[in-house]
């Protein structure tokens, strides 16, 4: 039986190249899917269900957003003097990504003809959930591949997400010229 810490903490057993290919294939998968029925992640924390553009903006938007995590990670880590492994870092990064698949998969709810305020009263709760469980992931994906505690780890953390947030507002809108 599965461990239920694994969920919020996988990468005790999950790092590096494994957690860089499950990491990506997650990203492809929920871009993907949300191609699909038109869910967006324009930035880091928002989830918006609109008109599909096809599957590569998704995987832009999410894609985006990992690469951001990672750098600004990577260059917090390296202010510190943490010690690291650079596909290590990216490769958790890129995990906890992961709980965008189930975001994604909250788009086909739409497409299934069910009440309007049904259908928001169930994914609401599901983008909450998952954007806490992915912000839960990005926290333990730093602290464990970045080697980081205390104020260094909460720093950083703070500085990646506020930082990623800022970049992906800014830039988005140009990378989607460069996408449609």
């Amino acid at each position: 039986m599965m461990n239920p810490k694994l969920l919020i903490n996988p990468f005790e057993r999950i790092a590096g190249v494994q957690a860089l290919v499950i990491g990506f294939v997650s990203i492809g998968l929920a871009g993907t899917l949300a191609g699909h029925n038109g869910a967006h992640f324009p930035d880091l924390i928002k989830t918006l269900y609109t008109v599909s553009n096809g599957p590569f903006v998704p995987v832009a938007e999410i894609g985006a957003a990992a690469i951001a995590l990672f750098l600004l990670s990577s260059v917090m880590a390296f202010i510190f003097k943490a010690n690291f492994r650079i596909i290590d870092l990216l490769g958790t990064v890129s995990l906890s990504r992961a709980p965008y698949v189930l975001l994604a998969l909250g788009g086909y709810l739409g497409a299934t003809g069910m009440p309007y305020e049904l259908w928001q009263a169930i994914v609401l709760p599901l983008i909450i959930i998952c954007l806490a469980w992915s912000m839960i992931l990005l926290y333990h994906a730093i602290r464990i591949s970045a080697n980081l505690k205390g104020k260094h780890l909460w720093i950083t953390f703070a500085v990646t997400t506020i930082s990623t947030e800022l970049l992906m507002l800014l830039f988005m809108k140009k990378i989607y010229l460069i996408i449609l």
